[in-house]
């Protein structure tokens, strides 16, 4: 049974790797496009996506430290919670700003057929 085991750990390993290559050569020859991976969609910086990104990579990082640093553990390492609240902090913080902007939106749209709707009182109907 640990020749099955040592098999699946090298193909994953296997797997990993070539996905990780596959990726990092895409992102080299532009085929997976990041230019405005920092912006919104009318093309504005978001500090939104900004922290989401760096919180995100340090906690991946760190994750990932974690398990290189206990290479025979028979289990992955336990996450912090401090870790997770801040992963999920960061998700709200960035989710909530995007809930903000649909909200801002519909309701710019909604005052603006308000406004085209309504007859102005000073110019008089002709008949």
């Amino acid at each position: 049974m640990s020749s099955l085991s040592t098999v699946l750990r090298y193909e994953l390993w296997f797997f990993i790797v070539v996905l990780a290559l596959i990726v990092t050569y895409q992102l080299l020859t532009r085929k997976i496009n990041m230019e405005w991976l920092l912006y919104d969609d009318e093309r504005n910086f978001s500090p939104g996506r900004l922290q989401l990104l760096m919180s995100t990579l340090a906690v991946a990082s760190y994750y990932l430290l974690e398990v290189l640093s206990h290479p025979g553990a028979a289990k992955f390492p336990e996450i912090p919670n401090d870790l997770l609240l801040i992963l999920g902090g960061s998700n709200l913080f960035y989710l909530g700003g995007k809930l903000s902007s649909l909200i801002e939106d519909k309701l710019g749209s909604m005052s603006s057929r308000a406004q085209s709707g309504r007859e102005d009182p000073t110019q008089k109907k002709g008949g």
